[in-house]
Formats: C-alpha cells, sequence, structure tokens
C-alpha cells in the first residue's frame, strides 16, 4: 500500500496515531500503519482492498479507489453529508445519488472510449465516484449522524462492532459494483485506471473539532445505521444503469 502524499502534516498525524491527541483520529483510521490502534481491516483502505479482491474487482480499480476513499478526509475534511456526520442525512441521500451518477456516466464513457487514453481516464473518474461513496456507507457505521459533542464525548466510533458491520457494508457493495458492471458487458476484472494515486493525512485544522466541541449532553443522536445503509445504497444504486433502466440491485 503506497504511503499518503506530501509530508506537510505527516509528524502531527504519526502523534494522533500514537494515540498523544487521544480522541482526534478520522474515523475510521485512513489506513494501517506504525500507531494505528485498528486493525487493519478496521480502516478505509483496509475495508476496501479486501472486499474488491474477494468480489472479484480488478486490483488497480480497488487500490485506485482505496485510496479516493481515503482522500475525502482530506479534501472533503468539513463536508458532514461525505462523512455521514452531524445530522446530515439529507445531504448524505443526496451525495450518495450524485456519486452514482457520477460511476453511471463515467462507465458510459469507458464504453464509449475509442482508445487507452480515452478509457483509463474514464477508469478513474469510475474508481473516484465509487470509492468516494464507500467512505460515506463506512463513515455511517463510524459516525452515524451524531454531532460533534456526542463524537467525542461518546466515543462513537471506537466500536469493534461498527468496523464489523462497515467491512459487511463494503462486501455488500462490492458485490452490487460487480452486478452493474456485468449488467453493462464489462468485465470487472478488466476496468484498470492504472496505479493508485495515493493520498494526503487530514488537516491539521482538525485537531480543533475535539478541542472546540461542546460537551455530550449524554442524549444520543445518533439515526439507525442499518436502516441508514440500505438508504445510501439504495440511493446510490438508484442512478445505475443498465441500457436505459436503473440496475436492479
Amino acid at each position: 500500500m503506497d504511503k499518503p502524499a506530501g509530508d506537510t502534516d505527516k509528524s502531527i498525524w504519526e502523534k494522533i496515531n500514537a494515540g498523544q491527541y487521544p480522541g482526534v483520529q478520522p474515523a475510521f483510521y485512513q489506513a494501517p500503519g506504525i500507531g494505528v490502534s485498528a486493525p487493519r481491516e478496521g480502516t478505509h483502505i483496509g475495508m476496501t482492498e479486501d472486499a474488491g479482491m474477494e468480489r472479484g474487482i480488478n486490483r488497480n480499480f480497488t487500490n485506485f479507489a482505496a485510496d479516493r476513499n481515503a482522500e475525502v478526509d482530506h479534501a472533503e475534511y468539513s463536508n458532514d453529508a461525505a462523512h455521514s456526520y452531524n445530522g446530515a442525512r439529507e445531504p448524505a441521500l443526496d451525495r450518495a445519488r450524485e456519486l452514482g451518477g457520477r460511476l453511471d456516466d463515467a462507465t458510459t464513457r469507458y464504453q464509449n472510449a475509442t482508445n487507452d487514453t480515452e478509457r483509463k481516464a474514464a477508469a478513474q473518474d469510475m474508481a473516484t465516484a465509487y470509492g468516494q461513496y464507500l467512505h460515506m456507507l463506512q463513515d455511517n457505521r463510524a459516525h452515524g449522524g451524531t454531532d460533534r459533542a456526542e463524537h467525542y464525548g461518546n466515543h462513537v466510533d471506537d466500536n469493534p462492532q461498527s468496523m464489523a458491520a462497515a467491512r459487511t457494508d463494503t462486501r455488500a457493495a462490492m458485490t452490487d459494483l460487480n452486478t452493474y458492471l456485468q449488467s453493462r458487458g464489462i468485465n470487472p476484472m478488466q476496468v484498470n485506471p492504472g496505479d493508485r494515486p495515493s493520498y494526503h493525512y487530514p488537516p491539521v485544522s482538525g485537531l480543533a473539532d475535539k478541542w472546540g466541541a461542546p460537551k455530550w449532553d449524554g442524549v444520543s443522536r445518533m439515526w439507525d445505521r442499518d436502516a441508514m445503509a440500505r438508504d445510501l445504497s439504495s440511493a446510490f444504486n438508484s442512478r445505475l444503469k443498465s441500457g436505459n433502466n436503473a440496475v436492479g440491485l
């Protein structure tokens, strides 16, 4: 697995991973590494790589999607919908539909490509949209719509059961992807975006999340994560089409 690109924030995030700034790590961790308390299979990278390989998706596609998944913690750190966070239920569902549409559009471009360059660019866009979708699907299990007070006050993401549920959701999503690609006449083992792009650590400004969060009042505002996982999947899949019809996944 490639290490994150760039080292501007490297030292401080390594300290976070080592527990020197408890409670401020992204949920889930981006990837396994020195000082990361979560097992590899409980990280965004690990969940995505394992599920893609299990479900017969091209290795490069899986790795590309895994890095784009982890990159959300850097590029969209403050976008609550991207992390199924802070009560952003409807925006999260809107985002799932938008990402499904982006995957479908890129798939059409992949099918219509007339040369390897066009085909590779389309495959990269497919993997990017899909990786970003997996991030919010996985974070639904870590955050479940909680606000910042509950997130830090109740340690909602420090939960092996949440990791296990996220792995199950990711495997189901990879099964859906395999079914979708085959419905479009595409061999899932042949969609190759090239080398993985790597990813960046979250912004250092994320440290303010814990120290600036209000005290939790003890009342949980977490949504039903099982129901939300189904709703995110339905929203995303509703934009995937086989011919002129939505794919029944």
